[in-house]
């Protein structure tokens, strides 16, 4: 109701307050892509003008698209993949710089 966007790649119930989209697609990094867009309409909603499905019906989000027009799904998981790869690499070098800090202790205990 207040345009907060969430995947869910489970199955779970909601009440009358949440529009659930779903796509063909079945991407999880296509619906990554979708939910950080969804995500800014944020800012134009609140507890006195609830994004409702009449309300999201006439709101547009800019998306890639192929050359024909078509939204280029291709794209966004490539997008999504390759920044998911960056995050984990920076994440994974922070973590190898806080083992090397640990002390190291004798293999035969104490």
């Amino acid at each position: 109701m207040f345009a907060n966007a969430f995947f869910q790649n489970y199955p779970f119930k909601c009440d009358d307050n949440i529009t659930v989209l779903t796509l063909d697609e079945n991407s999880k990094p296509c619906a990554l892509f979708l939910v950080t867009l969804l995500s800014r309409l944020n800012e134009k909603y609140s507890y006195a003008k609830q994004v409702r499905p009449h309300r999201l019906k006439l709101e547009r989000i800019m998306l890639p698209t192929t050359p024909d027009g078509a939204p280029d799904w291709a794209f966004m998981a490539a997008y999504m993949r390759q920044q998911e790869r960056a995050i984990l690499s920076e994440v994974l070098s922070k973590l190898e710089a806080r083992l090397a800090q640990l002390p190291t202790f004798p293999a035969d205990g104490l």
